[in-house]
């Protein structure tokens, strides 16, 4: 187990027993409006899903990850006909779920897998448009209808999904975060846009917690709203001003004179504390580096750029009744999944492809 450790007082700790091979690191970082300046945020290793090859193999970066009371994860990768593969809590390959094809049980591009209660799946295929449940051993027991498309998803409480979507109505299209209820349809909808939001409609993360439906702008302005899960009335907004995350008026394409635009991966509600979670990238300070040779095109010079080089993770634990900053961290890797409260995955591609993620626990200690 390889414990990784930033002490936000100011010196890095870390302590490695039998580290892994495939590792990250935490930079000792802490922004000057924290309220807790002796608090640190603990990253603990947990496990390495993905093989070098065979049916563990997976083949494209993971566009969902989530894991059940068991302790299994299940793995999407994002590649078309791509089935979900399960893994046990040490990372050991067990199945995969489904198989390709458009009848009962059968994927095209499953794109987003939830653990219901009880350990039951259900797993989102983008290209047919629906939703398979599975049974707790894997078997098919019934679909619904997915007819939105959605920029981000989650799961509420009871095992209804919510969407960041423009759904095109005049009733809600309006409307930023939808809440769907067992089959599909929208049972209410909430995040009304105004002229004074910089974020378009479409772009949200999202997660639901005891106090309700959080939701931030991917970017724009570093902002978080809570709303009431059934009314989608908005209970709190909290509006930051950090140093990591300048309020943009429109998207930065990085260029040698252009850092790369700050971004909102996710957030979660810690369920013991009442602190709201925040993980988003931001530019490494050797960003530049991680510029490819520039590229014409008909929008102009377009340079490539290595997210995964070029890219920070910001890690901050924010008070959910004042949204005051509690605690920072910053990352060397970028963190591309939540995949439940307090558990993150960066994701890697090894020398012939293969990807594999790395999957850790956060923590708050306060000193």
């Amino acid at each position: 187990m390889s414990i990784i450790a930033a002490s936000l007082a100011g010196a890095l700790m870390a302590v490695n027993c039998q580290a892994p091979a495939r590792s990250t690191a935490v930079a000792s970082y802490q922004a000057s409006q924290a309220t807790c300046p002796t608090c640190r945020l603990e990253l603990e290793h947990v496990t390495t899903l993905g093989t070098a090859d065979g049916p563990g193999g997976i083949v494209s970066p993971p566009s969902s990850i989530a894991r059940d009371s068991r302790g299994r994860y299940y793995v999407v990768p994002s590649r078309q006909e791509e089935m979900p593969i399960v893994f046990d809590a040490d990372g050991a390959f067990i199945a995969r779920i489904g198989q390709g094809g458009e009848g009962p049980g059968e994927f095209e591009l499953p794109d987003q897998v939830f653990v219901l209660p009880g350990d039951s799946l259900q797993i989102y295929d983008f290209n047919l448009g629906r939703v398979s449940v599975f049974d707790p051993e894997y078997v098919y027991v019934r679909s619904y209808d997915m007819r939105f498309s959605h920029a981000a998803m989650t799961q509420a409480a009871d095992g209804t999904l919510l969407i960041n979507q423009q759904v095109p109505t005049p009733a809600k299209i309006g409307y930023a975060v939808h809440k769907l209820g067992s089959e599909g349809e929208i049972e209410v909808s909430f995040d009304e846009y105004s002229p004074e939001m910089r974020e378009p409609v479409w772009m949200r993360k999202i997660a639901a917690g005891r106090s309700g439906v959080w939701a931030v702008p991917y970017y724009h302005d570093h902002v978080i709203r809570l709303y009431a899960p059934t009314t989608g009335e908005l209970l709190r907004e909290f509006r930051r001003d950090s140093e990591w995350y300048p309020t943009i008026d429109h998207w930065q394409i990085a260029n040698p004179d252009t850092p790369p635009a700050p971004i909102m991966v996710g957030l979660w509600e810690d369920p013991d504390e009442a602190h709201v979670w925040t993980i988003g990238w931001a530019g490494d300070p050797d960003w530049r580096d991680h510029l490819g040779n520039p590229v014409n095109t008909v929008d102009g010079t377009l340079y490539p750029f290595d997210r995964n080089e070029g890219y920070d993770s910001v890690i901050e634990a924010v008070d959910a009744e004042s949204g005051e900053l509690v605690a920072s961290a910053r990352m060397d890797d970028p963190i591309w999944a939540i995949i439940e409260p307090g558990l993150i995955a960066t994701f890697h591609e090894d020398s012939v492809g293969w990807w594999y993620a790395e999957v850790f626990r956060v923590r708050l200690h306060r000193n």
